[in-house]
């Protein structure tokens, strides 16, 4: 099996995951927060295709070489992104934190007549903590939320990221 990282890619970071002699591609996901790699996508050639043993074998070998893989993709895709962008963020108490799957959302307020009287009521909900900017250097995930506050986070150091 050939693996390898494509310059100019897209998003989600992705190995890429080639067999030449039984004519298949696969594309697996991984994370630069947790060590969690997951099958992205498959394309089989002619009549190529994997057996489950040849995915396990790939996402191990993925999993043991992360590092690599991380700075390949910062390196030949400096543009692209991690993928973290607007995604909601969360501190646990143990100070890790858990990246949500969801995306903020922006929702406009309605304006007021100003003939109306009475004043408008606050809201009580908290409003969602998102990520603004996103970069990796050396092993390290580097967060600026909407709250203003700095996240520098080191990767598999428990963090939590939805995959879904």
């Amino acid at each position: 099996m050939i693996f390898m990282v494509r310059s100019r890619d897209h998003l989600p970071p992705h190995v890429h995951v080639l067999e030449e002699t039984e004519k298949w591609e696969a594309r697996f996901r991984f994370s630069f927060l947790c060590n969690t790699v997951s099958l992205y996508s498959l394309e089989a050639y002619q009549s190529g295709k994997p057996s489950s043993s040849d995915l396990d074998d790939a996402i191990t070998y993925i999993k043991q070489n992360i590092t690599v893989y991380r700075d390949e993709w910062i390196h030949k895709n400096p543009y692209t992104g991690l993928v973290y962008m607007n995604k909601t963020i969360k501190k646990n108490s143990d100070g890790t934190v858990t990246i949500g799957n969801g995306v903020k959302t922006v929702t406009q307020q309605k304006k007021r007549n100003k003939s109306r009287k009475g004043k408008r009521k606050k809201s009580n909900k908290p409003v969602p903590v998102y990520i603004t900017h996103e970069s990796y250097n050396n092993g390290v995930v580097t967060f600026i939320l909407s709250n203003g506050v700095t996240e520098t986070l080191k990767s598999d150091a428990g963090h939590k990221e939805d995959f879904k």
